[in-house]
């Protein structure tokens, strides 16, 4: 009874795969079948500051290397960066692609993407400039002109939506994200955030 009092709102990144989400939810929905739940979709920056003021109960996010002090987060896994190539690219001939062999080649600028401040400083370290012909903040466009040659693009491993584009691993730098469950530890969850925390961390 406790367990149905409030619906369980829970915030995912934007950038994040459906897919893995859903798989959350569908384990806590087997532990509680009874429980409301609500999902809010948003840019990391967003979902934060509605946890902080207590609008969301947990986020699913890329905390990265700095972490509010009111926050606890619990890691759920890590995905690497790839590079998106179109068909018949000629890097799509290698195994992996470097960063440096993306200077001043079109590319695709993914705007709704919390890892372009690493990619940058990866950039101005090793003095490369990306020449971004287009930018989005839509995943399925940046894979639809990518596919349509009109340039190349940066994503999330798990992003990848198998088709007609090319995915090869990203190295010198490797670009990786953390993805957590995250809550805010200045007020006691209620119960059902508690099990979801149990079910999805552990």
């Amino acid at each position: 009874r406790r367990l149905k009092q409030v619906p369980l709102r829970v915030g995912a990144l934007s950038t994040v795969a459906p897919a893995r989400v859903a798989r959350y939810l569908a384990r806590f929905r087997g532990r509680a079948p009874g429980v409301e739940l609500e999902l809010h979709v948003g840019r990391h920056d967003e979902l934060l500051a509605r946890l902080e003021e207590f609008e969301l109960d947990q986020v699913i996010t890329n905390m990265g290397s700095v972490s509010p002090d009111w926050s606890v987060a619990g890691e759920l896994y890590e995905e690497s960066y790839v590079v998106l190539l179109p068909p018949q690219h000629p890097l799509a001939e290698r195994p992996v692609v470097r960063l440096a062999d993306l200077a001043g080649k079109p590319y695709v600028d993914r705007l709704a993407c919390e890892m372009r401040e690493q990619v940058t400083a990866a950039c101005a370290a090793r003095r490369l400039e990306l020449y971004a012909t287009h930018r989005t903040e839509r995943e399925e466009w940046v894979q639809a002109l990518v596919q349509a040659g009109m340039g190349v693009a940066l994503m999330p491993e798990i992003r990848v939506v198998p088709g007609e584009t090319i995915a090869r691993p990203l190295v010198e730098p490797r670009v990786t994200r953390t993805i957590s469950l995250v809550r805010n530890a200045d007020r006691p969850a209620v119960p059902a955030a508690k099990l979801f925390w149990r079910e999805v961390v552990g």
